[in-house]
């Protein structure tokens, strides 16, 4: 016969039961004490139930089991708990290593019939979270660490046009600073509003480094990207269906939207926003958000302090992302010399821009969850040792390498594997590359 072991829950749910019996005891005995004492006084022990609000049959019974010798501690109620044994626990865990950690507690119920709701349900649960740290673990948090260098773009659509006109918004915000330089209502997402919104912007506060965005057709246009390096911007584009990629910008959407709906509200047009919400809501937005904690500096006050990159950095950032771009080609057997499409080029540059910013202590990649010290290494995985801070990003000669990324595993040299890894990114492969490249939304928001 096997050993039943409890869990640490319910061995923590035992301990909280003991305790509560014990203090019913202690205060059934102290109740038993005074009415001894009022009685020995010549007082009734009736005052003494009336002011407890307690029969006087109920005090009796407290009277005459105070009386009983106790060998034992107070005993539990309910049933005694019989958890799985061990052999069943692990038959569990193999179950849900099959059909992973989605499987529902009624499909658990039905291959295990014999075993307790309560146990399957706590192992599904446990099973759950381990999956969950485990994937945290593998996934990583960006730190940026110049304002102004690098910028993200996004377009909004609405349910409902704003005014009547304008039925998306253009969304331009600085990472590093949190800084919201456009939220802009527009009345359509075309290439023509992006290169306009980027102009302006260009000569307000000058080009950054890189400016990220996903594949939507305004921001791939021929002419888009002829704007950008005309002002010597390299443009980063997400991976296909991976918007948290560019979580920065995706979170800070949901946040404005919410301050603009809120300030219609409060200037009695509930529903209804117009362009001057959308402004104040950007404004509110810089004032609010404190990337460095709520004692430090504002989103607009970090702008505002931000140096100006000078053309010995972009030329410096330029080189060496040239150089960079050759690596990865060659890690992804891409041609070296010949024009790629959209998708390859944008593959490659993922991995040559992030390495070229913490190359260059733009960036600093920090792993989300880190491993406990000492701790077995979890199956199927491998242990990478994250960088303390951007000087050791910097010291490592892979740059961001010091994060898994599976990505840059030789591939194989036929087209058709080719293909299928640039143009349709399998899951594998798009999962690894946001590990190490998607942005945490909660740091994004300046609430970290």
């Amino acid at each position: 016969m096997e050993c039943r072991s409890l869990s640490r829950e319910r061995q923590r749910a035992q301990e909280q039961e003991r305790r509560r019996r014990q203090a019913e005891e202690t205060v059934r005995q102290r109740v038993a004490t005074v009415c001894h004492y009022v009685q020995t006084q010549d007082v009734p022990v009736i005052h003494v139930t009336r002011y407890l609000a307690v029969s006087d049959r109920t005090v009796r019974r407290w009277r005459r089991q105070s009386c009983r010798p106790r060998t034992k501690g107070p005993k539990l109620r309910g049933r005694p708990p019989q958890p799985a044994q061990r052999s069943e626990r692990d038959a569990v865990y193999q179950f849900l290593r099959e059909r992973g950690a989605v499987t529902p507690l009624v499909a658990v119920q039905a291959a295990f019939p014999h075993l307790r709701r309560a146990d399957l349900s706590e192992i599904l649960r446990r099973y759950r979270r381990a999956i969950r740290r485990q994937r945290e673990r593998q996934q990583s948090r960006l730190l940026w660490q110049r304002a102004g260098a690098i910028w993200a773009a996004d377009f909004k659509e609405r349910r409902e046009p704003i005014e009547g006109r304008y039925a998306w918004i253009l969304a331009v915000k600085d990472l590093a600073s949190r800084c919201q330089l456009a939220w802009l209502p527009v009345e359509d997402a075309t290439a023509e509003t992006v290169q306009a919104v980027y102009a302006q912007l260009f000569a307000e506060h000058g080009p950054p480094l890189v400016l990220k965005s996903d594949n939507g057709g305004p921001f791939r246009d021929e002419g888009t990207k002829q704007l950008l390096a005309s002002h010597l911007v390299v443009p980063l584009y997400n991976p296909r269906r991976r918007p948290a990629y560019n979580g920065g910008v995706e979170r800070a959407n949901g946040q404005l939207a919410g301050y603009q709906e809120a300030l219609a509200a409060f200037r009695g047009r509930p529903g209804a926003p117009t362009c001057e919400d959308a402004a104040s809501a950007r404004n509110l937005a810089n004032e609010l958000a404190r990337p460095e904690g709520w004692q430090g500096p504002t989103a607009g006050q970090l702008w505002q302090r931000r140096l100006e990159l000078s053309d010995h950095e972009r030329d410096a950032f330029l080189m060496e992302l040239g150089e960079r771009r050759v690596q990865a080609r060659r890690d992804l057997h891409l041609p070296p010399e010949e024009p790629l499409a959209h998708y390859p080029q944008a593959a490659v540059d993922r991995r040559a821009v992030r390495d070229t910013l913490v190359s260059h202590n733009l960036l600093a990649i920090q792993p989300r969850r880190r491993k406990r010290p000492g701790a077995p290494p979890a199956l199927g995985s491998v242990a990478h040792p994250a960088p303390r801070n951007a000087a050791h990003s910097a010291l490592d000669n892979h740059g961001a390498g010091r994060i898994a990324d599976a990505s840059t595993r030789a591939l194989p040299t036929t087209s058709a594997s080719l293909a299928a890894e640039l143009n349709v990114e399998p899951p594998q492969i798009q999962s690894q590359e946001e590990a190490h490249s998607s942005t945490n939304k909660l740091a994004a928001s300046g609430q970290h």
